[in-house]
């Protein structure tokens, strides 16, 4: 049998993350956007960072989490 739906998995600090949803998935590809290049900041809202840090913490990934919040008050600034 097909699988019909795309996996939802990322490698980020250093362990397999099975995301509960595509959008999960997207904010986590989005937070290691961050860490390797912190000017991509500009491209979010400040709304989108604070998911950004939530869907970090709802997966215990403490050193994204504390990107996400460096970026949102780079961004507020």
């Amino acid at each position: 049998m097909y699988d019909n739906f795309p996996p939802r998995q990322i490698f980020l600090a250093g362990r397999n993350i099975v995301c509960a949803s595509a959008e999960d998935l997207k904010l986590l590809k989005e937070a290691q956007a961050l860490e390797i290049d912190p000017a991509t900041v500009l491209q979010h809202s400040i709304g989108r960072l604070h998911l950004i840090k939530e869907a970090c913490q709802r997966y215990s990934l403490g050193k994204y989490q504390r990107l996400a919040s460096q970026a949102i008050d780079r961004a507020s600034v």
